[in-house]
């Protein structure tokens, strides 16, 4: 099974692209393009949402499955909104009397600016999804826009 690097390598190769090509793709430098396709985490931390979103189209597919850490859970359909993500967090933070501050203390991220411009989440990586969505009982996958 191809994880994160291994497939965006052969997606890449698939839809004839260059690295360089892909690297311009999401307008980054090649050098720093070369860790996506040799490291699983670095598509998680590096890329911005809407990043991932650019690569995936050059390849033909949706962001969740270039996400996806195994080929095995494509067929994941779950869907929400960062709007949804950020009522959810509010929601959270009344139901446990937790600040704002406090959440992003345990997160570390912070949260004002998404919490007020939920949109502002397709300028953070795939990895702020994750850190946001397991304390409040979210699948981050439903919240990776398609």
């Amino acid at each position: 099974m191809a994880g994160r690097s291994e497939r965006l390598k052969q997606l890449r190769i698939k839809a004839g692209k260059s690295e360089k090509e892909m690297a311009d793709v999401v307008g980054i430098p090649l050098v720093s393009y070369k860790p996506l396709e040799s490291y699983d985490d670095e598509i998680m931390e590096r890329l911005s949402l809407r990043q991932v979103k650019q690569l995936a189209q050059a390849c033909g597919i949706s962001s969740r499955t270039l996400l996806l850490e195994s080929e095995s859970h494509q067929n994941y359909i779950g869907c929400k909104t960062f709007t949804e993500l950020a009522e959810k967090i509010k929601q959270h933070l009344s139901q446990h009397n937790l600040s704002i501050e406090k959440f992003a203390e345990e997160t570390d991220w912070y949260l004002e600016d998404f919490i007020n411009k939920p949109e502002l989440a397709l300028d953070r990586p795939a990895i702020f999804l994750v850190d946001l969505c397991k304390p409040v009982g979210l699948n981050w996958l439903d919240v990776v826009p398609i």
